[in-house]
C-alpha cells in the first residue's frame, strides 16, 4: 500500500503533536501529584494536632485519619472511618460492636444493646430517647 507524501507528512505531524501532548500532560500530572502530596501532608498534620487537642481538652484519645498515597488495588490494613469492624480487627474475647475497639479504629458501628448497657447507655422505649446513666 502506498501513501502520498502529504498523507505521510500529516501522519508524522500528528504523531509529533501527540508526543508533545503526552509530555505536557505528564509534566502536569507530576505537578498535580506534588500539590496533592503537599496538601495531604498539611491535612495529616492538622488532623494530628486536632486529635492531640481533643485528647488534652476532653481526655478522649482518638486516632487521627491519615491521607496516604497507595495502590488502590491493595485493601487497607484497618477499616476506614464509618466502615464496620472486621472480625480480624477485634480482640478474641470481644463481641461485635464493642465501643473501645470501634472508637480506636474510628468506626461508627453500632455497639449493640448489651455493650451499651454495660457502658451506661440505655434506650427509653416510650420516647425513643437515649439516656446516659454514667
Amino acid at each position: 500500500m502506498w501513501l502520498s507524501r502529504s498523507s505521510f507528512d500529516a501522519l508524522v505531524t500528528r504523531a509529533h503533536e501527540a508526543e508533545v501532548a503526552f509530555f505536557t500532560l505528564q509534566s502536569h500530572t507530576a505537578v498535580q501529584q506534588q500539590n496533592f502530596d503537599w496538601l495531604a501532608n498539611h491535612v495529616n498534620r492538622l488532623e494530628a494536632e486536632r486529635a492531640t487537642l481533643l485528647h488534652r481538652v476532653l481526655g478522649v484519645a482518638m486516632t487521627a485519619p491519615m491521607i496516604l498515597r497507595g495502590d488502590p488495588e491493595t485493601p487497607a490494613e484497618k477499616p476506614g472511618m464509618g466502615e464496620p469492624l472486621r472480625t480480624s480487627d477485634r480482640p478474641t474475647d470481644e463481641e461485635p460492636g464493642m465501643a473501645v475497639t470501634a472508637m480506636q479504629a474510628g468506626s461508627f458501628e453500632d455497639m449493640g444493646d448489651q455493650a451499651a448497657t454495660r457502658f451506661g447507655v440505655v434506650h427509653e422505649s416510650m420516647t425513643g430517647s437515649v439516656m446516659y446513666t454514667r
